[in-house]
């Protein structure tokens, strides 16, 4: 919910940026995905990214690296998740509830979101 109140875009560096001076305390690491290193240069100041929450990278299926440890997730993304939110039908309601908590399923209809 930070990020609601945070300039847009909502870029990781300004959410990163706010919570270290809201808890200057906190040890941040980001959660990426391997695939997230191959694109690391089109994000937006990377470099600051990893100097504020060092990644803890997470392999996933189809992007091997040599510095991401091998896949242990479903190969299931995003993109794949709002794609299926956005169809009608059993078989998408099915493939969803396997990787989508039903409370959050509900979310999505309640707020017809991915429409």
């Amino acid at each position: 919910r930070v990020e609601e109140r945070l300039e847009t875009p909502s870029l990781t560096l300004r959410t990163l940026r706010h919570l270290h001076s809201e808890h200057p305390d906190w040890e941040l690491r980001l959660v990426i995905g391997s695939d997230v290193l191959f694109e690391s240069h089109k994000w937006h100041a990377f470099d600051e990214i990893a100097r504020l929450a060092p990644p803890f990278v997470v392999g996933r299926v189809g992007f091997p690296h040599p510095d991401a440890p091998p896949p242990v997730l479903p190969d299931v993304s995003s993109t794949r998740i709002r794609t299926l939110s956005s169809q009608d039908g059993l078989d998408a309601r099915r493939e969803l509830e396997v990787y989508v908590p039903r409370s959050v399923l509900a979310y999505i209809r309640e707020h017809s979101l991915y429409r």
